[in-house]
């Protein structure tokens, strides 16, 4: 099983409200992205695809490249396009299994329905629907195609809320697991990662997946929008929120994620990661080094060393350096801060390392008790803190509700993966080229 498949966010996320990687987030991101052209040779109709008793045209593959390089901010020329290709031509052979299995079992998406989703993303864009549709269509995408897509994501809902619910089951000692293994990951250093997911299903296809992997990569570093690229081809479970996997700690990723996780950098973005399950990108947001640093506490005392015209700034480092290690307790640095004469010295009291300026909290979120710290150059002013007593906070966690909903979440997640796997499996495809 991919263990980033199964590190979702803790958020209070209902399994009633379960929605696959949804195209939401994508028309949104449409609306600041720049107008598509339209390729230049002409909409020919022609089969691109057979998928059991239905087809994909020639047109339908078309159309949504325009919406995918539209919502990604990707350049539009003829290598995007073919890169892109593949993707979307299996994207769209997934909406006809979706909507197959969907009539066979007698589930039906009206045009009330399409129309309400519709107008919900057109809300959000300050829009009616007619108006939203209109703007498609004045970017050189189909209102037709856009319509196809919420019906299969619509119909997919349904099926999955219908056949998969009732197989999710989450006990007390689930939920109690997974408790205890949040409270285990307080003190460790977290990472806010976003996640790209390309899955690989059939080996032959794994070169293909990797260069839109890093047709990907190049995009985004030249500046396509990490969120846009993730809502239109990411996988994973964190797509609909624009590949946001919230904070994550080390063992909670696969392996071979967990070991780059360090490597990659604050806000920067990792070149593609093979899994066992697919290519992965990822890219850190922000690095905290304990889960509960900020709700720590800790007494401290500071020993200003100010500047002194006769004292070269590197001897001055060095003379701190050389006091640090002389000072063995609280008493002989509250000593020091006595014979100080910099106001600046003294007893900072009981804080919060939240509180703490950033380079105060690196310099004591490692520091036990009788502990003082490296040399600090502050400016033109040297310090040295010591911590004399510390008392950690405890970690907010999640209320068992919401424990159980996200575990609920990720478990129908895989679920309905394997489903449409296995759909894909028993069903004649047969794919053309023009």
């Amino acid at each position: 099983m991919m263990l980033s498949r199964l590190s979702q966010p803790f958020r209070r996320l209902s399994i009633r409200h379960f929605t696959p990687p949804v195209v939401a987030v994508a028309l949104a991101l449409i609306l600041t992205a720049p107008t598509v052209m339209q390729p230049a040779y002409g909409q020919i109709e022609g089969i691109a695809a057979v998928v059991n008793d239905d087809m994909v045209s020639f047109t339908d593959v078309r159309d949504r490249l325009a919406i995918a390089i539209s919502a990604a901010g990707l350049p539009d020329n003829e290598e995007t396009r073919t890169r892109l290709q593949p993707q979307v031509m299996r994207v769209l052979v997934d909406e006809k299994l979706k909507l197959q299995e969907a009539a066979r079992l007698e589930i039906e998406v009206t045009d009330e329905e399409i129309t309400q989703e519709l107008g919900v993303i057109a809300q959000r864009n300050n829009m009616n629907a007619d108006q939203f549709l209109s703007m498609l269509q004045a970017r050189g995408i189909a209102a037709r195609s856009m319509e196809d897509q919420v019906r299969a994501d619509l119909a997919w809902r349904k099926v999955v809320q219908s056949r998969l619910n009732r197989q999710v089951t989450i006990s007390s000692e689930d939920v109690a697991m997974q408790r205890e293994q949040l409270m285990q990951q307080q003190g460790q250093t977290s990472y806010l990662v976003q996640e790209i997911f390309l899955p690989v299903e059939d080996p032959a296809d794994n070169a293909a997946v990797q260069a839109l992997a890093q047709r990907l990569v190049d995009a985004i570093r030249q500046g396509a929008p990490f969120v846009a690229v993730a809502a239109q081809f990411s996988q994973g479970v964190g797509a609909a929120q624009g590949g946001n996997l919230g904070w994550v700690q080390a063992g909670q990723l696969a392996p071979e994620l967990d070991a780059l996780l360090p490597r990659i950098g604050l806000n920067r973005l990792s070149p593609p990661i093979r899994s066992e399950a697919g290519w992965h990108l990822l890219a850190i947001r922000n690095i905290r080094e304990a889960a509960n640093m900020e709700n720590s506490t800790v007494d401290l005392k500071q020993l200003v060393f100010e500047p002194d015209p006769t004292i070269e700034p590197a001897t001055r480092l060095a003379q701190a350096a050389q006091t640090a290690a002389n000072i063995d307790s609280c008493d002989a640095m509250q000593a020091l801060i006595d014979e100080s004469p910099s106001s600046l010295s003294g007893d900072m009291g009981t804080v919060s390392i939240g509180d703490l300026n950033p380079v105060f909290q690196s310099a004591v979120g490692s520091l036990e008790p009788g502990m003082v710290s490296a040399p600090l150059e502050l400016g033109e002013l040297v310090a040295l803190v010591m911590v004399c007593d510390r008392e950690e906070g405890e970690m907010d966690l999640p209320d068992d509700e919401t424990i159980r909903d996200n575990l609920s979440l990720e478990r129908l997640d895989l679920l309905q993966r394997r489903y449409l796997r296995d759909l894909r499996a028993a069903a004649f495809i047969d794919q053309r080229t023009e």
